[in-house]
């Protein structure tokens, strides 16, 4: 048996649907899809590289091909890397921080392909698994996915099926809104082995465009570690005895001296213009438990939107600190001498203070070879950080009796003044609000000793030290998967799957914490107040919210809230204490150390909607939670022929 003749005849022999050849090529057939506005025809699919371009009001259909497998950092692709360093950018080269390491990655490359297109664009995205072993999702970091976009939010069994080995699934939804989004896995720990990307959608009539010149920078912030995430998950602790990673990787590098080469690995390279002031997007694609600092060695910032496009007062800082899965689209003034180069410094804070990395900012003029020596890097005062102004500053207690001089270096989300022209939400307003609802969610660590694991079942933990067992609940809640995908078939799911009213009840005590689906209950159109607080000193946790933007109406930290009732909590969320006017709109929110956070928004979104930490060890191990907006018969039906998944017992007789 011989090989086909590849100049003979078709070429699609054997090949299914992994050439990797078209990646940016629809298909070119006559088929058509119905979507929820319009049928869709795969001769209108371009190729998503055609739709970065100036935004004139005009839509397109944009086409992406995304190939999902297992691969590794300094494969074959990179023989010769970096004694010749034109290997180290050969495609497919992954050099990460210098360290041979199995990766997910998308086409091969790590951060995956960006996507750049216009507001009200369609999106069409072919996923297709090349696994042998996993399952996979993509999740489209906040978008709120509204209008039958709600089944391709990427939430395996919240909104789909997880896509099996060898099978593809298409992603189509229209993107109405504008700003720094990212896309990733929701699948397991994927994302921490790289399976991340950039999505920016560019606006049509631009607000902020006269605060800049140039827009075409964007920053990922990858943190990571020297073995795969199954090396640390549940109760393995043999590699490490602390959940926080080894470096940084900026754009999908980190610096590396290698002794043979006696030369460093190249590092990523954000390149302005003299004399020009540059929109640089930073996407906050980390999700261990650390916020990194970032600082651009001779350059303030000023940061000019939040989490997409969320615009705020312009506000200048010496330090930017990003937490999990946040945007922060910063202004970078290029007014220095551009005949050196600078560093982009970045830093874990809190318990993270050894993880530290660099990337390198150069102006455009600027044509000496691009490399440092070691004596050359050792000679600059780099680490640690010398934090002034800091924006987002986590680490805080984000209090209203700081000092001013506090208030003015140390900068909290609510301390930002945000959209003016969006009227704080009020419950109290009946006109505003004719329904209101009121959540309090606790968030918690819970130490379990020997003596409960002997008598724990499958519930899921893991083990942040060697002596340290946890189980990462919300209101004494381990969350777990349904077997079916709640949105549009959430019925059939066999009982038991979800939380009863003794384990949602929050005045219930409990011994041990429930496991169960928790889905709360929300109106449509309802004012929603959601209390989340996290009692413990440890950590602080960035919380995501699907399918919503929220105003941030009060965000503060102490010990006086660690022992506050809920009735206490409510009186909170109702005082003079929360933020009156300009508030912030965020999609992900740092709760503070033994802090409470309080965010608003209106229920206009129907759907199953995750809400969870995105710390990923503390939301895919129990910390989450699901919000249904409206009732079944006011969510968008499912797609024709959309995949299901069920348990099977065969029913013999």
């Amino acid at each position: 048996m011989g090989f086909p003749d590849k100049n003979r005849g078709s070429t699609n022999t054997g090949k299914k649907h992994y050439d990797r050849k078209s990646q940016y090529m629809p298909p070119n057939t006559t088929n058509h899809c119905f979507y929820p506005y319009r049928n869709i025809y795969d001769w209108e699919l371009t190729p998503v590289e055609l739709c970065k371009r100036p935004c004139d009001g005009k839509p397109k259909v944009c086409h992406l091909t995304l190939y999902i497998e297992q691969f590794t950092t300094f494969g074959v692709a990179c023989l010769g890397c970096p004694e010749t360093m034109e290997k180290c950018f050969n495609s497919g080269c992954i050099s990460a921080n210098g360290f041979p390491r199995s990766i997910i990655t998308a086409n091969r490359q790590m951060p995956a392909p960006p996507i750049e297109i216009c507001q009200k664009d369609t999106l069409v995205v072919d996923v297709v698994n090349i696994m042998h072993e996993s399952t996979t999702t993509i999740h489209w970091h906040g978008l709120r996915q509204m209008d039958g976009g709600q089944y391709y939010d990427g939430v395996p069994y919240i909104t789909q099926c997880p896509i099996p080995p060898g099978n593809k699934f298409r992603y189509m939804f229209k993107v109405t809104e504008c700003g720094s989004f990212w896309y990733h896995s929701h699948t397991g720990m994927q994302r921490l082995d790289g399976l991340v990307g950039a999505l920016i959608v560019r606006c049509i009539h631009e607000p902020l465009e006269h605060l800049y010149h140039n827009d075409n920078n964007t920053l990922m912030i990858i943190d990571w570690t020297l073995a795969p995430t199954r090396n640390l998950i549940s109760g393995f602790t043999i590699y490490k005895q602390n959940l926080s990673p080894d470096t940084i990787l900026i754009n999908g590098k980190a610096p590396h001296y290698d002794e043979t080469s006696n030369t460093f690995l190249p590092v990523s390279i954000i390149t302005v213009e003299a004399g020009k002031k540059s929109r640089i997007r930073i996407i906050g694609s980390c999700s261990f438990t650390c916020a990194y600092a970032v600082q651009f060695e001779g350059h303030p910032v000023t940061i000019i939107t939040l989490d997409g496009g969320h615009k705020i007062k312009p506000l200048s800082c010496d330090t930017v600190v990003v937490n999990a899965a946040e945007r922060f689209d910063v202004v970078l003034n290029a007014n220095q001498r551009s005949d050196q180069l600078y560093l982009i410094l970045m830093q874990g804070v809190g318990p993270c203070k050894n993880v530290k990395s660099y990337a390198i900012l150069k102006y455009s003029s600027y044509k000496k070879p691009i490399n440092f020596t070691e004596t050359e890097l050792k000679s600059r005062t780099m680490f640690p950080l010398q934090l002034k102004k800091t924006c987002n500053a986590v680490e805080t207690t984000c209090a209203k009796t700081r000092s001013k001089q506090e208030k003015e270096n140390d900068i909290c989300i609510v301390d930002m003044e945000g959209d003016c022209d969006t009227p704080p939400i009020d419950p109290s307003n009946r006109y505003m609000c004719p329904l209101s609802e009121t959540y309090i969610f606790d968030f918690s660590l819970t130490p379990i000793t020997r003596d409960h694991y002997e008598i724990m079942k499958y519930e899921q933990y893991f083990r942040p030290g060697l002596y340290s067992i946890l189980l990462a609940t919300v209101n004494n809640v381990i969350f777990s998967n349904p077997s079916t995908t709640l949105l549009g078939s959430a019925k059939y799911n066999p009982p038991g799957t979800f939380c009863n009213y003794t384990c949602l009840d929050r005045n219930i005590k409990k011994g041990m914490p429930c496991e169960c689906t928790a889905v709360y209950q929300i109106s449509l159109r309802a004012c929603v107040t959601l209390i989340m607080r996290f009692k413990s000193n440890i950590l602080t946790h960035p919380v995501h919210i699907h399918g919503y933007n929220a105003q941030i109406a009060f965000q503060e930290g102490g010990p006086e809230y660690v022992n506050m009732t809920d009735d206490e909590l409510l009186r909170l969320a109702h005082s003079n204490r929360m933020k009156s006017k300009c508030r912030p709109i965020k999609d992900v929110i740092t709760v503070p150390r033994q802090g409470v956070v309080i965010m608003q928004f209106i229920a206009d979104n129907p759907g199953y909607w995750f809400l969870h930490c995105h710390w990923s060890f503390h939301g895919e191990l129990g910390m989450a939670l699901v919000l249904k907006v409206g009732n079944s018969y006011q969510l968008p039906p499912k797609p024709f022929g959309f995949p299901s998944c069920r348990d099977f017992v065969p029913n013999c007789v």
